[in-house]
């Protein structure tokens, strides 16, 4: 059947999972090449994005993103490792803790003298950490909770370290986890768009709206 538009959808009353997965896979495909996740550049531009760990922005539309900021991440592993390494877990809490520290006594600052105080203050105490880090790992059973923290904040040194270059980025993700977080709890709601231009108009939709919200 087609709609007033001539585009194929299910015949009335028929919910059919594999249109739905098709639906989804357009609004995975759009928001990916259609929309600017951090306003720092246009699709097809270089710039920083604030993931949780994937890799799915780079190449997209010819776009080229640098992974950085998963502060908070790294925070919570910690979190999470405190009841079976309570001393080691809470320093590397505290540790990160003074990032933080220096970020809200930064916030009110433009972004060059914001890179400035991050440079002169935050990065001795990276430097720090990651020694720390890289001697924890050597003495530390590897199937420990603490093992896991180590290693996650091991393999993501380099975007915990983005931030650092540029005063406009921050140091945690949670801005674009909350923009995504509304997709995270419908997405059972949206298995049936009607037709895979329905999964594409949404994703326009929520790019503009997550954008007048910034």
């Amino acid at each position: 059947m087609r709609n007033g538009n001539g585009v194929d959808r299910p015949p009335r009353g028929l919910r059919i999972r594999g249109w739905g997965t098709h639906a989804l896979a357009s609004l995975r495909k759009a928001s990916m090449n259609e929309i600017n996740p951090v306003g720092l550049g246009p699709t097809g531009d270089v710039g920083e994005i604030g993931t949780a760990g994937g890799n799915e922005w780079n190449g997209k539309g010819g776009a080229k993103y640098t992974d950085c900021v998963r502060m908070v991440h790294t925070r919570r592993k910690f979190v999470e490792a405190q009841k079976s390494s309570p001393q080691e877990a809470t320093e590397a809490v505290a540790r990160i803790k003074a990032f933080f520290a220096i970020e809200q006594a930064a916030k009110d600052l433009d972004a060059p003298a914001r890179q400035a105080v991050r440079q002169q203050q935050a990065r001795p105490l990276l430097d720090d950490f990651k020694g720390w880090l890289d001697r924890e790992r050597q003495q530390t059973l590897p199937k420990a909770p603490l093992a896991a923290a180590l290693t996650y904040a091991h393999n993501q040194w380099d975007a915990l370290n983005v931030y650092l270059t540029n005063g406009a980025l921050t140091i945690d993700n949670n801005a674009a986890e909350r923009a995504v977080k509304p997709f995270a709890i419908g997405r059972k709601n949206w298995l049936f768009f009607g037709s895979d231009r329905g999964g594409q108009t949404l994703a326009t939709l929520a790019s503009f709206t997550a954008t007048c919200e910034q």
